[in-house]
């Protein structure tokens, strides 16, 4: 008969009420704007190799192996290994598994960190999330728009004599960010969705795409993207683009929705081409076009005409404003008013 002793069966249980206890902090505390943050700096092409290398490498999640007391350290929620931290907690196996199933894993993960997100803003100055026509309306903006629509920036921003296609998706995105914000939706209802790893459609083959998500106001989130027309949770959308991925390995990431690119950091004016003529300008003065339009459209009713929605109303909008010195004047005139009566009564 074989005999365990003491110590190994301290270590053992401890392991077992770590392990448990890290899932259920990631269930009750899964979501954080931290992480999101984590993200951004982050080449997102080289990235997704560093994970499967973390997680098939033995990934050192001492918060489960080295430590003998379960409460004496919580996971952490703004490590760009959070994803990691999280399979390999609830799946120590995982380091034998296939590079295919460890991102299948990390993304079921990153879709369900996203749907516990729940971001309310306490100063209330601005929306916490919008109605779904509201979003399907900056959707339909891109059909047509004189600068982020696919049409014209395949005419008029491409680089085809140089051989390059530029794509833009990260240009509309951009769009969709900057539309967002000009709406009043809080920054932290806002997010970007990115697909990474090999894409391919016939002759044409892509390393990366990109959306901006929103938060609705019935809490669920939503990916505002051209080429879908619609709609659609991030399963949705990362379902759509893995069709184009025969390796089965497509990462989704979520990030913060001021990161530029897949392997850009945070908008940068220079970056951007804000500053640049146009034939110095990578991008053809792209950006710069879209804030002169978003300049252009700098009166709430011009905008609500050109999305062809109301406005959603916020505290500070012009809207807001102007109806809170209305009601000003209008509590002002009834105190006159009651002033006068009083005096008249008097006589």
């Amino acid at each position: 008969m074989k005999v365990v002793s003491l110590t190994s069966v301290v270590i053992f249980l401890s392991f077992v009420a770590q392990a448990k206890y890290c899932i259920n902090y990631y269930n009750n505390n899964f979501a954080s704007k931290a992480q999101y943050e984590s993200l951004v700096p982050l080449d997102l092409m080289k990235f997704v190799d560093d994970e499967v290398e973390k997680v098939n490498g033995s990934f050192n999640f001492k918060n489960i192996l080295n430590q003998l007391n379960p409460f004496a350290q919580q996971p952490s929620q703004e490590s760009k290994y959070s994803d990691v931290e999280v399979l390999l907690s609830m799946h120590p196996e995982a380091k034998n598994w296939s590079r295919a199933k460890v991102v299948q894993a990390l993304n079921k993960i990153t879709f369900d960190r996203i749907k516990k997100y729940q971001p309310i803003d306490p100063t209330d100055k601005r929306l916490d999330g919008i109605d779904a026509k509201v979003a399907q309306a900056v959707l339909d903006s891109l059909n047509d728009h004189p600068v982020a629509s696919q049409s014209v920036s395949d005419r008029k921003y491409e680089q085809t004599e140089k051989g390059i296609n530029i794509g833009y998706c990260f240009g509309r995105a951009f769009y969709v960010h900057e539309m967002l914000l000009r709406l009043g939706v809080d920054e932290n209802s806002i997010k970007k969705i990115w697909a990474v790893g090999e894409m391919n459609s016939g002759d044409i083959s892509w390393q990366f795409h990109v959306a901006t998500m929103v938060r609705l106001n019935d809490g669920k989130w939503v990916v505002i993207d051209p080429i879908l027309g619609r709609l659609v949770s991030a399963e949705h959308w990362h379902k759509e683009f893995a069709q184009e991925n025969s390796t089965g390995d497509l990462r989704a990431y979520i990030t913060e929705a001021n990161k530029f690119g897949g392997s850009a950091g945070r908008y940068d004016p220079k970056q951007l081409g804000l500053r640049l003529d146009v034939h110095r300008d990578f991008y053809k003065n792209f950006f710069t076009d879209l804030q002169a339009w978003f300049k252009f459209y700098s009166d709430d009713k011009a905008l609500s005409k050109f999305l062809g929605v109301e406005i959603p109303k916020r505290p500070n909008s012009k809207d807001s404003v102007i109806e809170k010195e209305q009601k000003r004047k209008e509590n002002e005139e009834r105190l006159k008013k009651k002033i006068q009566d009083y005096y008249d009564n008097m006589s």
